[in-house]
C-alpha cells in the first residue's frame, strides 16, 4: 500500500536534486532551452517531442541533425521554407526523411493556418464538449490535436506503406497509447520551472497527465503508484493511473516528479534491483518496494 506521507517526502527530495538545469543535458528538453523567442521554443521542443522515443543520446543526435539547417531562428525558418530537401538520409529507427519532411510541411500549415502551436492546442481546448459523460478536456485536446494533424500529414505522404510510421508521430488515448511524447511536449509549456518553460497560461499544470514511458512505469511500479507487473507496457489507463496517485502527493501539480523519476532510469542510477551500494544512497529508498 501507498505511504502518501513517505512518498512525498521522498520524492520532493528527488525533485530538489535533479529537477535542474544541468541536467537538461540528458532529456530532449534541452533543445527549447537553446533559444530565446516564444515561437521557436515552442516549435523546436514539438520537434524534440516528437522523436523523443529510444535512448536519449541517440534522440539528441536526431534532433540536433533536424535543426541543423534551420538557423538561430527555427520558426522564421519553416514558416518561409519551401519544401526543400535538406535532410537527404535523415534516419531514425522507422522514421525516414519522407516522414520528417512531412511532419515539417504539416507544422509551416499549422503555423500559416493557426499562428501558432499554442493557438492550434487551444484551439482544441475550446472545441472540447462539457459535461459529465464527457472525457476530461486535455484528453478531448489530445484526440482533437492528433486527428488535425495526422490528417494533415497523410496529405504529405503519398505512399500508403509510410503512413505507419506517420502515424505513430500523433498518438491518441483512444489508442489506448499512453500519449508519453506529446504530454511531455504539454508539461514543457504549460508547467514553470528550471526545466519547464511555461509559456502557455490558458491550461492549469494540475490537469496535466505524466508523460508514462518504461522508466515512469517501472519506477512506478516500485514506489507502488501503480497496480500490476513491473513489465507492464505502459498506456493510457497507467498514465492516468499513477497520475491520479501522484494528485494525491500534489493536487495543484501532480506530474512535477516526472523528470526527478525519469533521471533514475535514464542516468542508469536505478539498477532494477536491491544492490545496497546503489540503493542505501537513493532518495526514494524508504518509499521503494527493494529497499524497505
Amino acid at each position: 500500500m501507498i505511504n502518501l506521507a513517505k512518498n512525498k517526502s521522498d520524492l520532493e527530495i528527488l525533485f530538489q536534486k535533479y529537477n535542474r538545469k544541468e541536467y537538461l543535458s540528458s532529456d530532449p528538453a534541452q533543445f527549447m532551452h537553446r533559444y530565446k523567442s516564444k515561437e521557436d521554443q515552442e516549435f523546436v521542443a514539438f520537434l524534440a517531442s516528437c522523436f523523443a522515443y529510444g535512448r536519449a543520446e541517440q534522440i539528441g543526435k536526431a534532433v540536433g541533425k533536424i535543426l541543423l539547417p534551420m538557423g538561430e531562428n527555427p520558426f522564421e525558418f519553416i514558416k518561409s521554407w519551401q519544401g526543400d530537401p535538406l535532410w537527404a538520409g535523415f534516419v531514425y529507427r522507422f522514421h525516414r526523411e519522407n516522414h520528417l519532411m512531412a511532419l515539417l510541411l504539416t507544422l509551416k500549415e499549422v503555423f500559416l493556418e493557426f499562428g501558432s502551436l499554442e493557438d492550434f492546442f487551444h484551439q482544441g481546448l475550446k472545441k472540447a464538449k462539457k459535461g459529465k459523460d464527457q472525457p476530461p478536456a486535455l484528453e478531448q485536446v489530445l484526440e482533437w490535436s492528433s486527428s488535425e494533424l495526422e490528417k494533415r500529414a497523410l496529405r504529405h505522404l503519398p505512399n500508403k506503406a509510410d503512413h505507419r510510421g506517420m502515424r505513430f508521430l500523433f498518438c491518441s488515448p483512444k489508442q489506448k497509447s499512453s500519449c508519453k511524447r506529446v504530454l511531455m511536449f504539454l508539461r514543457w509549456m504549460v508547467r514553470c520551472d528550471q526545466v519547464d518553460l511555461g509559456l502557455w497560461k490558458w491550461f492549469s499544470p494540475k490537469d496535466l497527465i505524466i508523460p508514462t514511458d518504461t522508466h515512469i512505469a517501472r519506477l512506478s511500479h516500485y514506489l507502488r503508484l501503480r497496480k500490476g507487473k513491473e513489465v507492464a507496457v505502459p498506456n493510457w489507463k497507467m498514465a492516468l493511473e499513477i497520475t491520479e496517485n501522484l494528485r494525491a502527493l500534489d493536487l495543484n501539480d501532480p506530474v512535477k516528479f516526472d523528470f526527478a523519476l525519469t533521471r533514475l532510469g535514464i542516468l542508469n542510477l536505478c539498477k532494477r534491483k536491491y544492490v545496497v551500494e546503489v540503493c542505501s544512497q537513493c532518495s526514494i529508498r524508504s518509499s521503494c518496494r527493494f529497499a524497505c
